[in-house]
């Protein structure tokens, strides 16, 4: 018996493109492959009569080769099934940060492109562009407490040239996110 555990990222591609698929098939590979997994291939679904059942598209997430797979053996080897576990964490870690992304509203997310099962993974990064500026407000009121703690302790632990740098950016921020005493603290940042 063998437990085979795949990375499902690639379907962050749909939560970003805000697409409404009819269909998704999750396609993992049975033999392994060094092609790199790819994002969101689609097709037609031909004779789609739902109209506001989704978008008419059959979504095909590749899912690429197993992170790691689990045999019956393994569980009596120590090292592998540290090896295994640790390789596991670093996916999950990745997955942790993309749900961080997705709730803040960043379109950008990583995934395991290039997959070697129970060895390693290369991670790949995916940005997109914002649709409109309204997205990009939303944005940076959402990371201002990070934006805030960046600008303090940077102005406090390295140069005061960053603090005109920081200002700019802070110019996009809605001011009331921005607590009065932070204001007094540090002037040069928050004029």
């Amino acid at each position: 018996m063998r437990l085979d555990i795949y990375n499902v990222s690639p379907l962050n591609y749909l939560h970003m493109s805000k697409l409404q698929p009819t269909l998704i098939d999750f396609v993992p590979r049975k033999k392994y492959s060094t092609k790199p997994v790819e994002l969101n291939e689609y097709k037609k679904i031909t004779r789609w009569k739902g109209k506001h059942k989704g978008d008419g598209y059959r979504h095909i997430i590749d899912l690429g080769n197993p992170i790691i797979t689990i045999d019956n053996e393994d569980i009596y080897d120590e090292t592998t099934l540290k090896n295994k576990k640790n390789l596991l964490r670093s996916i999950i870690q990745i997955e942790q940060l993309n749900l961080l992304y997705y709730k803040l509203k960043v379109p950008h997310f990583v995934w395991a492109k290039f997959i070697k099962t129970n060895v390693s993974f290369d991670p790949y990064w995916f940005h997109a562009d914002f649709p409109n500026k309204g997205l990009l407000d939303n944005l940076y009121n959402e990371i201002a407490p990070i934006l805030i703690s960046l600008a303090n302790n940077s102005s406090i632990h390295l140069s005061k040239k960053l603090d005109t740098q920081y200002r700019e950016i802070f110019n996009n921020v809605d001011k009331s996110k921005i607590p009065q005493e932070i204001k007094d603290r540090f002037p040069a940042i928050y004029k």
